[in-house]
């Protein structure tokens, strides 16, 4: 295998004339005693061939550039990020997003033991916590799973209210 791409890399070389005259001369004649290397360069001056007389390259119509941009212009602008997101869910979002990690940072310092201790193992030391079993049969029992349906219905309607009177000031 690193013959074959010794003796390609070679017979391309050739091809190219970018050897020197002395290794010229030793794939020519390499070419005429040894079959291998007389298919691979008859197989690959056609290529090379192929490659350097049928190699037209077509000029683009004079109006190309125009047609591209009469073709961009025909595809509609977006609108703006502005105008299809409510601010007010971005607001709600950032604000579930911050409550939270403000919550985490709150209980992550809840846990810290800030006494003054003389260990090597740092400044302070957490607590160890064990949270309890919780029975989650109990918890989720079949009134407090409609209870938490009817409200998350609830509050879609109202959503859903307020999504279809904003549309219908925009229309008027």
């Amino acid at each position: 295998m690193n013959n074959e791409l010794q003796m390609e890399e070679a017979l391309q070389r050739y091809l190219d004339g970018s050897c020197s005259d002395i290794e010229s001369n030793e794939i020519a004649k390499k070419i005429e005693t040894i079959p291998a290397w007389k298919q691979s360069f008859e197989s690959l001056s056609e290529i090379h061939g192929l490659l350097q007389n049928n190699w037209d390259t077509q000029q683009p119509s004079m109006r190309f550039t125009k047609n591209i941009m009469e073709a961009i212009e025909a595809i509609p602008i977006a609108k703006p990020t502005r105008e299809y997101i409510n601010p007010m869910i971005a607001w709600l979002l950032g604000g579930l997003l911050g409550s939270l990690l403000v919550g985490v940072t709150v209980y992550a310092f809840s846990l810290a033991d800030w006494s003054s201790s003389n260990s090597t193992d740092g400044m302070f030391s957490l607590k160890k916590v064990s949270l309890p079993e919780l029975p989650w049969q109990k918890l989720f029992n079949s009134n407090t799973t409609m209870l938490l349906m009817v409200i998350t219905l609830f509050l879609g309607l109202i959503l859903m209210d307020q999504f279809l009177r904003s549309k219908k000031t925009t229309r008027l």
